[in-house]
């Protein structure tokens, strides 16, 4: 779970790297389940600005398109299939 927060750094910055230190150090002390600070980190990607989510969106998706083809074959049959729009938050 932690190494998803080091991989990808995007997804670090719309939880807030607060959040995610928080919770890496929870996890690192022995609590597995984190749940408070699992709270936190979904709190703060709820209440992060749209255009930082959007910003942060776009900047991964561009890093996808560049890692490969079936990368971008993955997203574009999500979107054919409807389960998500190219700029949606929720991608």
């Amino acid at each position: 779970m932690c190494l998803n927060f080091t991989a990808v750094p995007e997804l670090k910055s719309v939880v807030g790297e607060e959040n995610v230190d928080a919770l890496i150090a929870t996890y690192k002390g022995g609590n597995e389940t984190c749940k408070e600070e699992l709270q936190k980190c979904f709190t703060g990607l709820m209440t992060r600005e749209d255009e930082h989510v959007k910003t942060n969106l776009e900047t991964l998706v561009k890093k996808l398109e560049t890692q490969g083809e079936a990368l971008e074959t993955f997203v574009k049959k999500l979107e054919t299939q409807g389960k998500v729009r190219r700029n949606d938050v929720s991608l």
